[in-house]
């Protein structure tokens, strides 16, 4: 091998003589080395953590979804139910059938015309009393008497009949 030779270098009264450059030990390869390791390894193992975040939010967003998917469905037949028995109530409160059932099973019979009697109130007193604060007081002011068809008010009599007639609807004898 060749080496140099040395050579020293003189400035005015000074001499300089070079020294050799240290070489890198190879523990601080090591240690470099080591630093690198464990910030890879660190990367690594922080894009687990992250993949495995992101996977239990999937998760939870899809069972959420899930959940949200079956009360809409319960929510739904919840109100087709309702519905169902709003028509049901609608069917048993039918004038026609408690009718029917009025009339059937517990043995009731339509009211002809002279079967109604009206109970009429007179107020004698109204005008010329003040108007008293118990209501047993203004019990005794009216007068109750059952009337028969002719003592009826017209009015009320009007009303009678025409109801009467929609009930009870003549038949001509054509038919």
């Amino acid at each position: 091998m060749l080496e140099a030779k040395q050579i020293s270098h003189v400035y005015g009264d000074y001499s300089y003589k070079p020294r050799p450059v240290a070489k890198p030990k190879p523990e601080a390869k090591k240690a470099n080395n080591l630093a690198v390791k464990v910030a890879i390894v660190s990367c690594v193992l922080l894009a687990v953590i992250t993949g495995l975040l992101l996977t239990a939010t999937h998760t939870q967003i899809t069972y959420k979804t899930d959940n949200i998917i079956q009360l809409k469905r319960e929510i739904s037949d919840l109100q087709n139910a309702n519905e169902r028995l709003k028509l049901e109530i609608a069917r048993l409160k039918s004038l026609d059938r408690v009718e029917f059932i009025a009339t059937t099973e517990l043995g009731m019979i339509q009211p002809g015309i002279n079967d109604v009697e009206y109970i009429a109130f007179e107020d004698t007193n109204m005008e010329a009393e003040p108007a008293l604060s118990d209501a047993a007081d203004k019990e005794t002011q009216a007068t109750v008497e059952v009337a028969s068809g002719e003592r009826m008010h017209p009015i009320i009599l009007a009303v009678n009949k025409l109801i009467f007639d929609y009930i009870f609807p003549k038949t001509s004898p054509e038919e």
